[in-house]
């Protein structure tokens, strides 16, 4: 039986819009889902910026910080940057203030203009890869620094995105 997943193939965002966001129960049928070797590559590359988490953890780390905790919801809005990996979301921790949990300046902006145009798992590359409109450096390491900078890259690069 074929897998309910879209493939890496179907990255494409005219085919990601005739998806439907799958029930928070039922994870198996979560959209952008990495394959191995793209959630290993993700979870290196993470690293240096605070790795990633799955949803449960920062949820009991907001809870625990006295945040609201985030929720599938919340990520199928694409209001927070998270890709599927087994059934199970995964959030880079680098978009949240650690201290309180709340969401850094810019990524908001970034992911309202970034959504449209790229499926989650190319969208959680884009803050890995250089960018020549932030000087060579990638957005993950801006953002603390120069969110507007980030903001900026990203409306620029769905300009290019969508043609």
């Amino acid at each position: 039986m074929p897998s309910p997943l879209p493939s890496t193939a179907d990255r494409n965002p005219a085919h990601a819009a005739l998806h439907l966001v799958p029930p928070a129960t039922s994870p198996a049928h979560l959209l952008d889902e990495a394959d191995d070797a793209e959630f290993i590559e993700l979870l290196g590359r993470f690293r240096d910026s605070g790795g990633l988490a799955n949803l449960a953890e920062v949820a009991s780390i907001a809870a625990t910080r006295g945040r609201p905790v985030p929720t599938a919801a919340a990520i199928a809005a694409r209001s927070l940057l998270a890709f599927a990996w087994q059934g199970t979301w995964w959030l880079p921790l680098f978009q949240f203030n650690l201290a309180d949990m709340s969401p850094k300046p810019g990524m908001q902006e970034v992911l309202a203009e970034l959504s449209r145009v790229f499926d989650r798992v190319t969208l959680s590359r884009w803050f890995l890869q250089s960018n020549c409109s932030l000087r060579g450096r990638a957005p993950v390491q801006v953002i603390d620094v120069t969110p507007d900078d980030v903001v900026a890259a990203a409306r620029l690069d769905r300009f290019v995105a969508a043609g």
